[in-house]
C-alpha cells in the first residue's frame, strides 16, 4: 500500500474518534499509549526510569501520567542517541534522521519514522477539513528547510500538497 493511501485511511479514521466523550477518549488513549510506553521502557535507554511512575509490570497506570518528568529541548539535546529506540516495530516503517531549523541557536537532531509521517499528515489533513481547505486549489507556503532543496529566490512548485487531492498545486 502506498504511503498516501495509508495517510488517507488514517485521516478517514479521525472523525470517528475526535468526538469521543471523556471516558471513550481515555480508553482509546490508553489502548494506544500502553504499547507505546511499554515499547519505550524496553527499547529507549533514556526512557526506562522516566516512565517508571506509570508502569506496573506490563500494565500502565494513566492516573500517574502527570508524574512523568517533562523533557525539555536541553534534555533532548543532552541525551541524544539515548533517546533512539534500540529496536523498532515493523509497523513503524523506515526511520530517518532530521534536524530542526535551529532558530533558537541550538538545532535538535532527532529520528522520525513513517508512522509519524502518516500521523502528522493525517492530523494536518484533519485541520484542512475543519477549516474547509480545498486540496484541489493552489496553496502557497513560505517555509525554511535546513537543507536548501529549493533555495531562494526561485523556490519550487509541487503537486498534490494535500493527501488524496492529486490536482492541487
Amino acid at each position: 500500500m502506498l504511503l498516501d493511501e495509508i495517510i488517507i485511511r488514517f485521516r478517514d479514521l479521525l472523525p470517528e474518534t475526535e468526538r469521543f466523550d471523556r471516558s471513550q477518549q481515555a480508553a482509546y488513549q490508553k489502548k494506544l499509549l500502553q504499547p507505546l510506553l511499554l515499547h519505550a521502557a524496553r527499547n529507549v535507554p533514556a526512557q526506562a526510569s522516566r516512565l517508571g511512575p506509570v508502569l506496573r509490570g506490563e500494565k500502565v497506570d494513566m492516573r500517574r501520567w502527570s508524574e512523568i518528568p517533562v523533557m525539555n529541548r536541553g534534555d533532548a539535546q543532552r541525551l541524544g542517541a539515548q533517546l533512539h529506540a534500540l529496536e523498532m516495530p515493523r509497523h513503524a516503517g523506515k526511520v530517518s534522521e532530521e534536524v530542526t531549523s535551529g532558530s533558537t541557536g541550538r538545532p535538535l537532531r532527532h529520528l522520525v519514522n513513517e508512522l509519524l509521517t502518516v500521523a502528522t499528515l493525517g492530523l494536518t489533513d484533519r485541520m484542512y477539513r475543519w477549516w474547509n481547505v480545498d486540496g484541489n486549489r493552489t496553496l502557497a507556503t513560505f517555509t525554511s528547510r535546513r537543507r536548501e532543496l529549493a533555495p531562494p529566490p526561485d523556490g519550487t512548485s509541487s503537486r498534490q500538497w494535500r493527501s488524496g487531492y492529486p490536482s492541487g498545486v
